[in-house]
């Protein structure tokens, strides 16, 4: 069983830690003070997928709100991808990884490049909240009520 438990910080900083020895095995800094890491992380098949939120982005930053792909064992970033908005914790279903941003939008790209898959607008809210689990985006549709809509990667 593998010891090592991954999480970020409110500082800019993204952790991986062996919890049997309680040592530090790789440590990643974003570019800027103050960004906050949504947890949890997902980890599957030796990559770690996170996300990341900026309330005071630079220029230098790729926006707001980045998903991340970090190798598990060394730390290696493998690839990012930027959106001009706060971005929910990321998941991983139906071979894609899913994160929503704050304005309603659902994102999905490839695990293996972080390429985008396409976009889906789920509503007009600024609820940050959405979730996805197997083929279904559960998300706050702004009335109030939760709603649920299939995803499919499929383009007809």
């Amino acid at each position: 069983m593998d010891s090592t438990v991954y999480f970020g910080s409110g500082n800019g900083a993204f952790y991986a830690a062996d919890t049997t020895r309680g040592e530090l095995r790789w440590r990643y800094r974003t570019k800027s003070d103050g960004e906050e890491w949504t947890n949890p992380p997902v980890v599957a098949d030796g990559v770690v997928y996170a996300s990341v939120n900026n309330p005071r982005p630079s220029a230098a930053d790729d926006g707001p709100g980045r998903a991340y792909a970090f190798d598990a064992d060394s730390g290696e970033r493998l690839w990012t991808y930027g959106t001009t908005y706060s971005a929910s914790p990321v998941t991983l279903t139906g071979g894609a990884i899913h994160f929503s941003d704050i304005f309603g939008s659902l994102h999905t790209l490839d695990p293996r490049t972080g390429k985008s898959l396409g976009d889906a607008r789920l509503a007009d809210d600024t609820d940050p909240n959405r979730t996805v689990s197997g083929d279904r985006a559960y998300f706050n549709g702004g009335d109030g009520r939760l709603h649920a809509g299939r995803i499919s990667l499929t383009r007809g």
